[in-house]
């Protein structure tokens, strides 16, 4: 059985919307010493706030997790692409991390590491809980623990 998901990118999102929303608000503190340019940069905060929240939705799509029977095969990559395989048995250390938005939205940071490598084998952000539950089933069941 093959099961593939792609990050869900709406905390990091949101995060940025409370950024761009700080920006704003320091932005009408002090647009009486800025009060030439304030709506230039009232438009450039939000403009690439939500340039950024496109990029990270279509982004997104292109980051692809899938477990099958063997291995965990995470793909990403836009114009060029880059494949990790990892087979269940060279799995060393499963890790999920969340901060106070992830929390909210029930996703997290997750990596994959490997017996061997110098680097963290697969590094997937924004993965939502349940996913990371079937992956932890997956390699227990596969490891034998």
């Amino acid at each position: 059985m093959t099961h593939s998901f792609n990050p869900n990118p709406v905390a990091e999102a949101i995060r940025l919307i409370l950024l761009a929303f700080v920006f704003t608000i320091a932005l009408l503190i002090f647009r009486e010493s800025i009060k030439n340019i304030v709506h230039l940069i009232y438009f450039a905060v939000w403009g690439i706030a939500l340039i950024k929240i496109a990029h990270l939705y279509v982004t997104a799509r292109f980051h692809v997790v899938t477990l099958d029977k063997s291995t965990i095969t995470y793909t990403k990559g836009i114009l060029s692409q880059k494949k990790v395989i990892l087979p269940y048995p060279r799995i060393t250390e499963t890790t999920f991390d969340q901060s106070l938005i992830q929390r909210l939205f029930n996703v997290g940071n997750l990596r994959i590491d490997s017996a061997g490598g110098t680097h963290i084998a697969i590094h997937v952000d924004n993965v939502q809980k349940k996913e990371v539950d079937k992956i932890l089933e997956m390699i227990n069941k596969k490891k034998g623990a």
